[in-house]
């Protein structure tokens, strides 16, 4: 047999072969067969209107891109953010789309981040309404149950109005670890608190 890489086989007419993917590493490890399974990234349009981005966000796959058309785009229950996503404005936008909830309980919260996502939102507006009746707590949380190793990139977005008793832009609950959280060329005021990170 053939020699890999560095090591020389005994006798008279060793022959050396080019380390490869064919040729090293355990027998069951088959990278073409990895590659394959790679899904193509689909970018969805989503125009303004009520839960039509929480249906939307049911129905992506990992990595996929949520485009929101401008105007104002409302929740009512919270969106769990569990697979890497991208949310950001529609290309050519002359304002941001806004993303606003609108609930009938108090301490509710807009987004949790579940699991060991990358997520990232661009150029949109993420409102609360501290004057409604049931004002929304937190923009953005972490699950309770597990939340390790996630990733949070915020650009070019406009995060406010979370100015209630406790109240923040981000929330890491107890037990929750991330790897990255990045927040670049964005507004974020207007919170009682802004990234809470001190719960451990």
């Amino acid at each position: 047999e053939p020699t890999i890489g560095a090591f020389q086989m005994a006798g008279a007419d060793p022959k050396n072969e080019l380390a490869s993917a064919a040729n090293c590493g355990p027998s069951w490890y088959h990278p073409e067969h990895q590659l394959t399974n790679i899904k193509p990234v689909t970018v969805v349009k989503v125009a303004p209107g009520t839960d039509i981005l929480t249906r939307t966000i049911a129905k992506l796959n990992e990595g996929d891109v949520v485009e929101l058309e401008e105007g104002i785009h409302i929740i009512t229950r919270k969106i769990v953010l569990a697979k890497s996503l991208t949310i950001r404005s529609i290309a050519g936008a002359k304002t941001k789309p806004v993303i606003k909830m609108e609930v009938q309980r108090e301490n509710a919260s807009m987004f949790e981040i579940e699991g060991s996502p990358t997520v990232r939102f661009e150029n949109i507006a993420i409102m609360g309404d501290s004057k409604a009746r049931f004002p929304v707590k937190y923009a953005i949380v972490t699950s309770k149950e597990v939340a390790t190793g996630y990733n949070l990139f915020i650009d070019g977005c406009i995060i406010q109005d979370f100015n209630v008793e406790n109240g923040a832009i981000f929330n890491a609950y107890k037990g929750t670890i991330a790897d990255t959280i990045k927040v670049t060329n964005s507004e974020l005021g207007d919170a009682f608190r802004g990234f809470i990170l001190s719960q451990e």
